[in-house]
């Protein structure tokens, strides 16, 4: 049986966490077969998240201010805090993301969503 991508990432995310020092237990991976931002956020939301106070969601750095925008947006009413740390992309040069096809592509590609997410989950 072939392990889904959803499954290697929270087991390769958990590794890491736990490498910089997260007590296992402090982790929770929630949602199964979620395909999108706001499916994801809403998991959490239905979860209560364990009682959390606050949040910090880590994405891309293009993705942070959409991925803030839906967290903070499922989250007000819950008065949890969300915190979205942008971390760097690996097949590109963030501070010159227009020098290259990739760089170009995920920017245009996240402005097309950030505009698809305000427009659908206003």
């Amino acid at each position: 049986m072939a392990l889904g991508r959803e499954y290697l990432n929270a087991n390769l995310n958990r590794a890491k966490l736990i490498k910089l020092g997260v007590p296992p237990s402090a982790i929770e991976t929630v949602g199964a077969n979620l395909s999108n931002t706001y499916e994801e956020a809403a998991a959490l939301v239905w979860t209560k998240v364990n009682h959390a106070t606050g949040l910090i969601v880590p994405a891309q750095l293009f993705h942070s201010r959409r991925v803030q925008w839906i967290f903070r947006r499922e989250f007000a009413a819950e008065q949890i805090e969300v915190y979205v740390i942008g971390v760097p992309q690996g097949n590109y040069d963030a501070s010159k993301w227009w020098q290259s096809w990739q760089g170009f592509s995920s920017f245009a590609n996240e402005a097309a969503k950030y505009l698809f997410y305000r427009l659908r989950y206003w």
